[in-house]
């Protein structure tokens, strides 16, 4: 039964994949580094999209595992990569986060990086 299950999530994750195009947007991580969806899709690269906030507890309960898809799959210097979005916390808040979580992906805070307006296009 689990295959089967896992066979029919993943059919309807690829349907939603095929039958939507995403909102282009270009963001400022923590780091200061600018993060350009379009750009990056344009060169190959497959992103994923965390959406967290840095008090949720299904995002940090996640957390490790985000962690270590990104490390198992190069840790940003590969074709994927992950980003996090958030809508609104500060980078200081969203720098806070991923030390005490372990996590090394790249993140956008909703009120310095542009997150929330990359969570409001994504939520129409």
């Amino acid at each position: 039964m689990k295959k089967i299950y896992t066979l029919v999530l993943s059919a309807a994750i690829g349907f939603t994949a095929q039958a939507q195009t995403p909102p282009d947007f270009t963001v400022t991580d923590t780091e200061g580094n600018t993060l350009s969806l379009y750009s990056e899709l344009a060169g190959g690269k497959t992103i994923l999209l965390d959406f967290f906030f840095t008090t949720c507890p299904p995002c940090i309960a996640n957390a490790g595992n985000i962690e270590h898809v990104y490390q198992e799959f190069g840790g940003g210097t590969s074709e994927f990569d992950i980003w996090g979005i958030n809508d609104r916390n500060s980078n200081a808040e969203i720098d806070a986060y991923k030390i005490e979580h372990d996590v090394t992906n790249p993140c956008v805070s909703g009120t310095e990086g542009g997150g929330l307006a990359v969570v409001n296009s994504y939520a129409a």
